[in-house]
């Protein structure tokens, strides 16, 4: 989540020191060690369980014919893939 805070902070000073605890509070250590805290939740956004859920449709396969034989007692089913 450092990198996250960097990326969309491009004006912090190098030798920045960036830590995020487990909790998701974050303490920003400037160069001159002056210190801004954030608790972690103003950063860390907890998702339904709807978002996290990937709505997209996986790739399907082809079928170009599909019958059941009944040759046995049991039906089997067969697929031909093309």
């Amino acid at each position: 989540m450092w990198m996250m805070i960097r990326d969309n902070n491009p004006g912090l000073p190098e030798g920045t020191k960036i830590d995020v605890g487990d909790n998701g509070d974050t303490t920003i250590t400037y160069p001159d060690k002056s210190v801004d805290t954030i608790t972690g939740d103003k950063l860390v956004e907890e998702k339904t369980s709807a978002e996290n859920l990937d709505p997209t449709v996986k790739a399907k396969t082809k079928v170009d014919e599909i019958w059941i034989q009944r040759l046995k007692p049991r039906p089997r089913l067969m697929i031909q893939r093309s």
